[in-house]
């Protein structure tokens, strides 16, 4: 063989996936999904319905024409989106099951981008990243091993596959952590290392390891620039061509201690799930093949071997494998962009990466975490003209949607944003919202006449700093509907 066949062979392996591993993941992916849109079902009219916090109109009006439509942006009524939430339970539950997997796949893929066009309020990178894991899915054999499909057909003729759609997925997850490693650039990571404990010190997102670590000073100064290093360095050791199947194990390793740590620290909801479950693709074959020693279901096929392409013509494969290198290029093109502005794609193929909904950025506490912690103050005044303070108010069943609401991780990452100036025409629509959930249960003099939302910004104190005052801004003053 020569040289470069050598290096072919070796580039191919690489970026090559075991079936055993694309199985697990297709199996974790649907068992998220499934998790996600029963949890998003809590608050389905409050966020997806018109008589919710962020009615169509609002989302039509500033939404970019894309390709794709939202299937979710098409009818208003809760009735409707429970039956598109019914639809993508059942595409799930077969990705799961691993029947008629490559249309589930893309159902699921389908569905969940319609959801987060119809509010990216609640959506957060952790939901972003899942879309775009599931979009490079749609390409892959996933129901090959482990699946209904796979006891009609018997046992696959190849032990791996490796295409510029495997490339993809492994390079679509290790892009995060290193995109979002080179993007910590402010001080708090590169000199003070004072980044973990403004990122913990919020009083929404803190979990009992944050407090622990808070309390513990030196901790979060030695990690900080421990995380920013790995999430720089890792990627790439899941690349190392030399003892690769070592490497990787070490590098997953080291990433779900990292996920773990920032699950226990922060209330990230699924991003480390979906995180951790986007570096399964990257188990290797050796592990699986020590494993199926002992169990009989985990072994590979006997005619496992190197990874072959499926059969089909020619020109069908190369356009097919031409067109996934190309959107492929642009998502490296687009994370480039995330570190030099001045390297973003020109404006007609930004548009397409958005249209496929496989535009993307990792900024994660990047370049440096907020030095403030932000949540809002609710009051009202009754028609009666007694004013009442919202945030302690109790009662009936509409009130206790929002109180559900308040306690939500997804509804207060929609409030954080819209404390941002770039949200401040929903405000008006929540106000209103506030005001239906109140007037459900009462009448008379009883009943809101008015609502105004305020934001309060509180320094984030550290290493025994003063604390300083916090600042009540005020956001909207809205009137209640008659």
């Amino acid at each position: 063989m020569s040289p470069a066949s050598r290096v072919r062979e070796r580039v191919r392996a690489l970026f090559a996936i075991d079936l055993r591993s694309l199985a697990l993941f297709r199996i974790t992916v649907g068992v998220i999904l499934l998790y996600d849109l029963a949890d998003r079902a809590r608050l389905l009219g409050a966020n997806y319905g018109d008589a919710g916090v962020v009615p169509r109109e609002l989302v039509l009006a500033n939404a970019r024409r894309g390709l794709l439509p939202s299937l979710h942006l098409m009818a208003g009524s809760e009735a409707a989106q429970l039956a598109l939430f019914v639809a993508a339970g059942v595409a799930a539950l077969l990705l799961v099951l691993g029947c008629w997997t490559r249309l589930a796949t893309l159902v699921s893929w389908f569905l969940l981008a319609s959801l987060h066009a119809r509010n990216d309020l609640v959506t957060d990178g952790g939901d972003h990243l899942l879309r775009h894991l599931l979009f490079w899915s749609v390409f892959l054999p996933l129901g090959a091993r482990w699946s209904l499909a796979a006891r009609r057909r018997g046992p696959p003729q190849r032990a791996s596959v490796s295409s510029p759609a495997s490339a993809a997925l492994l390079l679509q997850i290790a892009s995060v952590f290193l995109v979002t490693g080179l993007a910590k650039t402010g001080p708090e990571w590169t000199s003070d290392h004072s980044a973990i404990e403004y990122a913990i010190a919020r009083r929404w997102w803190i979990q009992p390891f944050g407090e622990w670590l808070l309390a513990h000073p030196p901790l979060p100064t030695l990690l900080t620039p421990a995380v920013r290093w790995w999430e720089i360095l890792g990627p790439f050791v899941l690349f190392v061509p030399v003892a690769n199947a070592f490497f990787r194990l070490l590098a997953i390793a080291g990433f779900w201690a990292l996920l773990a740590g920032l699950a226990l620290g922060l209330s990230l909801h699924l991003f480390p799930f979906i995180a951790g479950g986007g570096l399964l693709p990257f188990v290797p074959r050796e592990l699986w093949d020590r494993l199926g020693r002992r169990v009989a279901f985990l072994r590979a096929p006997p005619e496992a071997g190197a990874p072959t392409p499926a059969r089909a013509p020619a020109l069908a494969l190369a356009g097919h494998a031409a067109m996934l290198a190309l959107l492929l290029l642009l998502v490296v093109w687009m994370n480039a962009r995330t570190l030099r502005p001045s390297l973003a794609p020109p404006e007609p193929l930004a548009r397409i990466a958005d249209a496929v909904h496989i535009g993307q950025g990792w900024l994660m506490y990047a370049p440096s975490p907020k030095r403030v912690d932000v949540w809002f103050e609710h009051r009202g005044r009754l028609a009666n003209g007694a004013a009442v303070n919202l945030d302690r108010a109790s009662g009936g069943a509409g009130w206790a949607e929002v109180e559900r609401a308040w306690r939500d991780y997804r509804f207060l990452f929609q409030l954080q944003k819209l404390a941002a100036p770039k949200w401040h025409d929903v405000l008006p629509a929540y106000a209103r919202w506030l005001c239906r959930r109140w007037n459900q249960d009462r009448q008379g003099g009883a009943r809101l006449d008015s609502v105004m939302v305020s934001s309060v910004v509180q320094p984030i104190a550290i290493r025994g700093e003063p604390a300083e005052p916090a600042e009540t801004r005020p956001l909207a003053t809205t009137l209640c509907p008659r």
